[in-house]
């Protein structure tokens, strides 16, 4: 499932940006085995490692890890498309590579700010593409919308920092109808406070 794995690459498009990218396969939905074995999210997930919650829809069912597996987010069909789904991801920035995520959201800033995630500066890419799907030819769009969090600077270097993506892969033909999901997952997107400090 592409919500339990770390990303190394990223896509730079523009936000409403036209692109076609010939592969063999789009794995978008989980399984019916990682459906079996994996924890179920409805309403409501926290995580509070990485200091985020989001509201989920009434229908959507999110799937994510069980322990022992690093909870990273998880990925939720889109109710009656069960080829096109949602995923939210959360992962610590590499500090090596914090300056180039940066300067990605600041290129790709999201236009509308009503769909940013909480008060964070977000980036918002589209891409379009023909895929091979359930061995069928279609097009297929990825929206996702990326933001960092960081708890300050410290000697002139920036602490921790969290990077934030909720994203959607859909059908073209499905996918106006399924990004209402995904800008409800925006919109509910809250960055917890930090929990205190034991004396």
């Amino acid at each position: 499932m592409r919500a339990f794995q770390r990303h190394t690459t990223h896509r730079l498009c523009l936000a409403g940006t036209l692109m076609f990218v010939s592969t063999s396969a789009w794995p978008c939905c989980p399984s019916g085995k990682a459906i079996a074995n994996a924890r179920e999210y409805r309403s409501n997930y926290a995580n509070v490692d990485y200091r985020m919650s989001v509201n989920l829809p009434e229908g959507l069912i999110g799937l994510g890890a069980t322990p022992p597996s690093p909870n990273h987010g998880f990925t939720a069909a889109v109710p009656g498309s069960p080829r096109s789904c949602l995923s939210v991801e959360v992962y610590y920035v590499n500090p090596d590579q914090s300056a180039e995520r940066h300067r990605f959201i600041e290129r790709h800033q999201a236009p509308n700010r009503a769909e940013g995630l909480d008060h964070l500066q977000t980036a918002q890419t589209v891409l379009r593409r023909a895929e091979t799907c359930d061995g069928s030819q279609t097009v297929r769009v990825h929206e996702e919308l990326v933001a960092i969090a960081s708890d300050g600077v410290r000697s002139g270097s920036p602490q921790e920092e969290v990077e934030y993506r909720i994203s959607l892969d859909a059908d073209e033909e499905e996918y106006q109808s399924a990004r209402r999901l995904l800008i409800e997952l925006a919109k509910s997107f809250r960055r917890l406070p930090a929990p205190k400090q034991v004396r």
